[in-house]
């Protein structure tokens, strides 16, 4: 036994005892039947006590008995706490919630309840299939406070409330399996500071059927309840167990497994069991140490025996075949032949074919068997007809010529070239190699055509297979683009800028414009033409619009000039050096169409133009200072 760190968990003595309330170990009630007497009432289900708690045999921390809030989603059991309002005062109780069950109560202000004077928030222990689940308080002074607990165990649940300087400055303390959840000297009110009426009683109740929970050993004292570190380690209990690995040779181990009854004196937080996964390399019996460790870190291990067992059958899956005696008197059938994917999850051992050899022709039964390494089995029954077959089929080829497809690729079988072949038999299959083509096997192409009849019997013969690609490109030019003569008397149109995603299946050899050279503003058709390796081509008639950006003689280049961001979606920058001023702004489409003229009341350095009405194009600014210069750039237009 060991104990890997030191964590204060709480034993509860009673240091201050001398007024006790109550004790109850829920040994006087008749099993099996309500608890609606002394401290015990309930909130009024109709009348009588349908919903009251219930004296169960089937749990207990001390004795015999418990007190049990079954899953029926109706009971609603009030635990009577004399509606204090002065003094201090310390409730213990113990707890058992089973697993996938869940646990809810919440304080009351005023016992018999009756408008639902709640206190603090609800108390809600609620994570179902987890060890150690997860509780939480809603609404307390703190906000939400989570905490742990055990389930499939009992643990003790301490209250101290100090009411001393009366219920505005009352303050309690909430500690859960040893843990404080809530501190003392926290105060007694809801997340709002709502101040209760008295310490009236709980209400504990089942919210639905996957609620269900025990309680035992309850105290209430007038006075604190005390508590002192956990120093005990719990009692690790483990039991030998077999597991059986499923269809994939895998097992995993849960602690719980091998968890033959551990016990702690405040409850067991974390249950780890080394190792917990098996597989085919462990069967037979294996050590594995079981891990407990309680809420103060105490811990305790014990070592169980799990024994791997394997009794999954095999799958055998098998075929009929035809074996040829050729002549010799004798053939083997190999199992590969007969074999068609069988398998076992921790791998065959062993795969047999009984009877394999054959002296006869005609049909035969044969058992394929296969056997794992745990000596599980299974086999079934093909059939094996056996002929005497000692003549070879006849490869006849046929040259043939195959069309590249829109993809650029082409695929063929034996059948494709096959020009007539034939067997004695008439059975027999045809292969071709290679049987996959593209762009890089345009033209002649040797393939081999490869018969085979029903026993194994092969002949080949070889052929040409002519690849051509018959699919025009597909050609796709940009409409109103262009070039600026810019004052040169000539521009010539590059066919990156006209293409827009032109394309063949293997690829364009040649792309051209033309005409692609334009002396003349305005607008002009131009061919943009695609042609492939193949020689396939194919024309789109685009539209060249002309323009001359140099509009007059002043035109000349300023010292200084920025425009920016360009390209832009919504407005550019226009600045000039020191040295200059701006005076006019005129702003051309692709056309040559003015579409933009601003004259400026007082000459300035800088200007803003907003472009973001315009369409997505090209556009060039011409700027004039105010000397009279002038300059053109282009400008995009996102």
């Amino acid at each position: 036994m060991s104990k890997n760190y030191f964590l204060l968990v709480f034993i509860s003595f009673s240091f201050i005892s001398t007024n006790a309330q109550f004790s109850d170990d829920m040994e006087s009630y008749p099993v099996n039947q309500p608890i609606d007497e002394a401290h015990w009432t309930n909130w009024d289900c109709g009348g009588g006590s349908g919903c009251a708690l219930m004296a169960s045999s089937a749990q207990a921390h001390e004795g015999n008995q418990s007190g049990l809030i079954p899953g029926d989603g109706s009971t609603d059991a009030v635990l009577d706490l004399g509606n204090k309002i002065f003094g201090e005062w310390g409730l213990s109780f113990w707890m058992y919630i089973p697993s996938e069950k869940a646990a809810h109560w919440n304080l009351q202000g005023e016992v018999p309840i009756g408008g639902g004077d709640w206190l603090v928030g609800n108390i809600n222990f609620n994570e179902a299939n987890a060890n150690p689940g997860v509780g939480f308080i809603d609404n307390s002074a703190m906000g939400n406070v989570f905490f742990t607990f055990p389930h499939d165990q009992w643990f003790r649940v301490i209250m101290n409330w100090d009411i001393s300087s009366g219920l505005s400055a009352a303050t309690w303390h909430f500690n859960v399996a040893g843990n404080d959840v809530i501190p003392p000297g926290t105060d007694f009110t809801d997340e709002g500071g709502s101040i209760p009426n008295s310490l009236g009683g709980i209400d504990f109740f089942s919210i639905n059927n996957d609620y269900m929970f025990y309680l035992d050993s309850l105290d209430y004292v007038n006075g604190f309840i005390g508590v002192e570190p956990d120093n005990e380690d719990p009692v690790a209990v483990c039991q030998d167990i077999n597991r059986t690995l499923g269809n994939d040779g895998t097992v995993v181990l849960t602690a719980s497994h091998i968890d033959g009854g551990s016990t702690d004196n405040v409850g067991i937080v974390l249950f780890t069991a080394i190792p917990d996964t098996f597989n085919c390399n462990d069967i037979g019996e294996n050590e594995v140490t079981l891990i407990i460790e309680d809420f103060a870190g105490n811990t305790d291990s014990c070592t169980a025996i799990v024994t791997i067992i394997d009794n999954a059958d095999p799958n055998i899956i098998g075929q009929d075949v035809v074996g040829n005696l050729n002549g010799t008197g004798s053939v083997t059938i190999p199992v590969s032949a007969v074999d068609t994917g069988s398998y076992d999850n921790c791998g065959l051992e062993s795969l047999t074919l009984t009877p394999d050899t054959f002296t006869e022709i005609g049909n035969f039964n044969a058992v394929l068997e296969g056997t794992d390494p745990s000596g599980n089995s299974d086999s079934i029954t093909v059939t094996v007809t056996i002929v005497n077959d000692l003549e070879d089929p006849v490869a006849v080829c046929l040259d043939v010529t195959v069309l590249l497809d829109d993809n650029g690729d082409a695929l063929i079988d034996g059948s494709t070239v096959d020009g007539g072949s034939t067997d004695d038999s008439d059975i027999f299959t045809l292969t071709v190699q290679p049987n996959t083509f593209d762009c890089d096997d345009l033209g002649a192409n040797n393939v081999t055509l490869i018969i085979e009849d029903a026993v194994g019997n092969t002949d080949t013969c070889t052929t040409t297979v002519t690849i051509e690609d018959r699919t025009n490109p597909i050609v796709i030019g940009r409409q109103g683009y262009g070039g600026d003569l810019q004052g040169t008397g000539s521009v010539t149109i590059p066919v990156s800028f006209i293409d827009d995603g032109s394309s063949d299946n293997c690829g364009l050899a040649t792309l051209t414009l033309t005409p692609d050279t334009f002396t003349e503003i305005g607008e002009f058709e131009s061919v943009l033409e695609g042609t492939d390796p193949s020689g396939n081509s194919a024309t789109d008639i685009v539209l060249i619009i002309i323009i001359d950006t140099v509009l007059g003689i002043n035109d000349q280049e300023l010292t200084s000039f920025s425009m920016y961001p360009n390209p832009t979606r919504n407005t550019i920058t226009i600045e000039l050096d020191n040295a200059n001023l701006l005076s006019e702004i005129e702003l051309y489409d692709i056309t040559g169409k003015l579409v933009f003229n601003k004259i400026l009341k007082q000459d300035i350095q800088t200007a803003h133009v907003d472009i973001s009405r315009l369409s997505s194009n090209i556009y060039f600014i011409a700027i004039t200072d105010s000397s009279g210069k002038r300059m053109v750039k282009k400008l995009v237009k996102d």
